[in-house]
């Protein structure tokens, strides 16, 4: 009885080190359980990663809104001009070029030569989730206010990527236009 009792024990105690290597040496290459989980937690920390086609996080409701847009902040301006479809409207608008692609309106920085804003138009948010959408930007708000300039209300938040600025023709109406800019573009940093 004390034989089975002794072997029990130690083939418990042969479990428990086992185990125990795994968790405390997640580099071992022999023990590929820790090691993967280990390695799947640090993808899953990563907000941008994709896992298997799947964003690893859900993607913000103004994120989304902006997703589809063929070019980026930052972007050099030269790849509007490369795209095989024209705008259908360019422009100056307050002292830069603007390229109207319909559902994206491109501005960019005339001495940087590069995209330094993105809007939509409000027809083209109206599909956004409102309630998740403002729910987001709580708490991120730099400034709001008339612009005397355009004539409208605008609200700027501070978001991922840059400031978002809202748009609208009276404080409580629906937004006209959603810009995404660069940091700084619509107010003073």
């Amino acid at each position: 009885m004390k034989k089975i009792h002794i072997t029990f024990s130690l083939f418990g105690l042969s479990l428990m080190l086992l185990f125990s290597a795994a968790v405390i040496q997640p580099q071992s290459k022999g023990l590929t359980a820790a090691s993967d989980y280990t390695k799947e937690a640090s993808v899953l920390a990563d907000r941008n990663t994709e896992v298997k086609g799947v964003s690893a996080q859900e993607m913000f409701e103004y994120e989304r809104l902006f997703q589809d847009a063929a070019f980026r902040i930052g972007e050099d301006e030269e790849a509007v001009h490369s795209k095989r479809e024209q705008p259908d409207e360019e422009g100056m608008y307050n002292g830069g070029s603007y390229y109207d692609f319909g559902t994206y309106t491109y501005f960019a920085d005339p001495e940087q030569k590069r995209i330094n804003a993105v809007a939509v138009r409000g027809e083209t948010a109206a599909g956004i989730d409102q309630e998740p959408f403002f729910n987001e930007l709580e708490g991120k708000m730099i400034t709001s206010g008339y612009n005397e300039m355009d004539g409208t209300w605008m609200e700027i938040y501070r978001v991922n990527g840059g400031d978002l600025v809202i748009e609208r023709e009276e404080e409580q109406s629906a937004p006209a236009f959603i810009w995404l800019t660069e940091p700084g573009l619509f107010h003073d940093e």
